[in-house]
């Protein structure tokens, strides 16, 4: 499983260089794409272990990717 924290601007780039990089052939090999974004509350979330973990076992850890991405209002 990928974890990384972008800026906002920056996960739909980074959503679409992922896709295609990691996905030999569209027709053959598919991936689930979770990004997870939200402001400052979201900060302390711990995907590893709060969402991760049910994403694998239902979709294979082979095929899931999660993204995180939080702003502060502050």
């Amino acid at each position: 499983m990928i974890r990384i924290a972008f800026e906002s601007s920056q996960i739909l780039a980074l959503a679409i260089f992922l896709n295609f990089a990691l996905n030999k052939s569209f027709a053959e090999e598919s991936k689930h794409l979770f990004i997870l974004s939200g402001q400052s509350n979201m900060a302390g979330l711990d995907i590893e272990t709060s969402f991760v973990p049910g994403i694998e076992s239902h979709f294979g850890a082979e095929k899931a990717i999660a993204l995180i991405t939080t702003h502060s209002t502050k």
